[in-house]
């Protein structure tokens, strides 16, 4: 069994983010604004009081095959945290083809509906394992508008 915390992934992702600015990548500011996101985190009583998970160790295809079932239905809070951040991200770029590597593991996950995008150029087999409505695994096609 493994122990997973909330707190500690978090904390973890800001401790690699800080060896990056140790190595060189990043400034003084950078720096500064992890420390501050780290006490954002610590104060944050949710994730203090978390009582975190015990989960089993498995392989990546069957755990795979467990989340790719609910992967796209309501309620995923991940995508809750990283949707707004994406969005601003799309809605920067121009107009124009885009590979789209949602396809992978995701149908309409970074679209504003499950009706696949039309493909252009190569694409490759259905993911194996995955769920017989998965997307083919790269396509090329317009980005879509929202």
């Amino acid at each position: 069994m493994i122990y997973q915390h909330p707190l500690a992934y978090l904390l973890g992702l800001e401790g690699i983010a800080l060896l990056r600015a140790w190595a060189g990548e990043y400034d003084k500011a950078f720096v500064e604004a992890r420390f501050s996101e780290v006490r954002q985190l610590l104060d944050n009583e949710a994730l203090v009081n978390h009582s975190g998970l015990m989960v089993n160790r498995g392989d990546t295809m069957t755990g795979y095959r467990h989340w790719s079932a609910t992967y796209d239905e309501p309620g995923n809070r991940l995508f809750d945290c990283d949707e707004p951040i994406m969005y601003e991200i799309l809605d920067a770029l121009p107009a124009g083809d885009a590979l789209d590597a949602s396809r992978a593991a995701a149908p309409g996950r970074i679209r504003p509906s499950p009706a696949p995008m039309p493909a252009r150029g190569p694409e490759r087999d259905r993911r194996a394992g995955g769920p017989a409505n998965s997307m083919p695994c790269f396509g090329f096609g317009p980005i879509a508008d929202r």
